[in-house]
């Protein structure tokens, strides 16, 4: 029913039962078949991801004992020169059938499950191949190395790592350990593996930085080198968004600090030039050079060293 607001009169609309009766019953002829689609459909996503899940772990174990995973690099550049300085060591785990699963899905299960020690073991192993080579031609060339915070809270990574600086061909300048901002959420635990790691002379990143839920002054009282932005304030530089501000807001705090700062995920030249313009003078992503297996990487120094003789 609707009032008038002019006139002293009330419209009034009425529909006869039947023909209601008539139009839901065509109605549910076609939406109660599409909803028991839908639903079965969801049923057998939520089915077969949870069955994922399930047998993740296991096959986790499987590709540890079968060495499944491969390492590949990603270089990372001086800004100025655009020239390969170092590369960040990152984990694949090719699938049987072409495809690759990605870290992000696998490593968390791989902590969940207590894995995450010879998945580590694996990487200082493959590690200890790799660099010596890379440093055999490039002296000052570097390798950081991802841990995470299980790794953070034995003092087995830093066994491990002075096994490492040991290696035939190697020094403590030619790797940097990276750590996740949500690695440090027990800064008294990680604290003393951290200094342990630098007393060997190993330099320390701290990545993701902003992302995750540690504060400024667990920040201010870790022992670090570097800085990394993540990738995803570096993408809203030169844009509209709201957040197109933090990365400059980081780059101040890592100078306040005195640290080194490492531009992540850059993908276009504006975001290159910014970095560059506002003091920052290291950074990785896909404007420079993807991730790469090992030969793939040192046939790209070569060129790049060839090209720096013949333009001397």
């Amino acid at each position: 029913m609707r009032r008038s607001s002019t006139f002293d009169i009330v419209a009034y609309v009425a529909v006869p039962a039947a023909s209601l009766r008539a139009r839901l019953a065509s109605l549910a002829l076609i939406l109660v078949p599409l909803g028991l689609v839908v639903a079965a459909v969801l049923s057998f996503g939520i089915i077969k991801l949870a069955q994922q899940r399930a047998s993740l772990p296991t096959e986790l174990r499987l590709a540890i004992k079968r060495r499944e995973f491969e390492l590949h690099y990603q270089p990372i550049v001086d800004l100025e020169s655009r020239r390969i300085v170092g590369v960040e060591a990152l984990l694949r785990w090719p699938g049987r059938n072409g495809s690759s699963l990605r870290p992000d899905l696998f490593i968390p299960v791989a902590e969940e499950c207590g894995l995450i020690p010879l998945i580590t073991e694996f990487v200082m192993a493959r590690i200890a191949l790799d660099m010596p080579r890379l440093v055999a031609e490039f002296p000052d060339f570097y390798g950081s190395i991802n841990l995470t915070a299980s790794d953070l809270h034995t003092e087995a990574v830093v066994a491990a790592l002075r096994k490492l600086v040991q290696t035939r061909g190697m020094t403590a300048a030619n790797i940097i350990i990276e750590a996740t901002e949500h690695s440090l959420l027990d800064p008294q635990r990680s604290r003393q593996v951290i200094s342990d790691i630098r007393d060997m002379g190993i330099r320390i990143a701290i990545d993701d930085f902003g992302t995750g839920y540690s504060g400024l002054s667990q920040l201010t009282t870790l022992q670090s080198d570097y800085l990394k932005i993540d990738k995803v304030f570096v993408d809203t530089v030169g844009t509209d968004s709201p957040t197109n501000q933090v990365a400059l807001h980081i780059i101040r705090i890592a100078e306040s600090l005195g640290l080194s700062i490492i531009g992540e995920g850059v993908e276009t030249e504006v975001q290159a030039r910014f970095l560059f313009a506002h003091g920052v003078r290291l950074a990785q992503g896909w404007l420079f050079h993807r991730a790469m297996p090992l030969e793939t990487l040192l046939g790209v120094l070569r060129e790049q060293s060839r090209t720096s003789r013949a333009s001397a």
